[in-house]
């Protein structure tokens, strides 16, 4: 399927869905619920989100990996794929017409459980506490993230680290610090640094080293980073209490 099909498909389907009773009804149940009007008020007004915002917005990291996925041919061809799948067109056209779908977003809709669950969010100590907590702590947020990341899907991080170093699916891409490497070094050993990185690209023993390495790297940055969080708060804390007793002395 061509691009320009895929589009047509979408049109379609975007053309379905403004006309279905059920996606008018959820988008009206949207427009007049307290819950999500309280929610937005909260995000607009959370000085805690307006610093994240401006912190994303700022940060030289973020924009280098912005540009890096825009300028990515692997994401292209993954792009690409996507708009000329037909298992993918399907899917979207059985999402427009399905009953059962449109039968779980009216529930979903008119769930006192989920509209209770949304205001609990939004007055939740805990949960204010945490954001106020990240726009505090860009840095450390950011760490306990990629930890994150690196425990759950360790691939997302090798796949474009060894591919940025030039170790391929298919071998060794020319002109890359990898090719350069392996002309210094000559004959790669069995087992070795560089054998074990391009057998983790070619999806080889190296891939379960490699990653769990990076699974392992990812706990004890998390479990660090924590600890360091907890260190500083609790110095925060006996601060505080100090100025406070000073104050009262005062």
């Amino acid at each position: 399927m061509k691009f320009s099909d895929f589009v047509q498909v979408l049109n379609a389907t975007v053309i379905r869905v403004a006309e279905h009773e059920v996606f008018n009804a959820t988008t009206n149940w949207i427009a007049e619920n307290e819950a999500l009007k309280a929610v937005s008020d909260w995000v607009a007004e959370n000085e805690a989100f307006s610093a994240i915002s401006k912190w994303i917005a700022e940060n030289e990291a973020f924009n280098a990996a912005t540009t890096w996925i825009t300028d990515n041919e692997a994401l292209d061809a993954i792009s690409n794929w996507v708009a000329e799948n037909q298992a993918i067109d399907e899917t979207i056209l059985w999402i427009a017409e399905n009953e059962a779908f449109s039968a779980i977003s009216k529930s979903v809709a008119e769930n006192e459980a989920f509209n209770a669950t949304i205001f609990w969010i939004t007055e939740n100590e805990v949960f204010n506490a945490t954001i106020n907590w990240i726009a505090e702590n860009p840095k450390k947020s950011v760490a306990l993230g990629v930890a994150g990341v690196a425990v759950a899907v360790p691939m997302i991080i090798s796949g474009p680290a060894l591919a940025a170093a030039g170790f391929g699916a298919d071998g060794i891409a020319g002109a890359s610090l990898a090719s350069t490497v392996q002309a210094g070094i000559g004959n790669v050993a069995a087992d070795s640094v560089f054998a074990v990185l391009q057998s983790a690209a070619m999806g080889g023993y190296g891939y379960a080293i490699i990653n769990g390495a990076i699974t392992a790297g990812g706990v004890v940055t998390g479990v660090t980073t924590g600890v360091i969080a907890v260190i500083e708060n609790k110095e925060w804390e006996e601060a505080d209490l100090k100025e406070d007793e000073n104050g009262r002395k005062d």
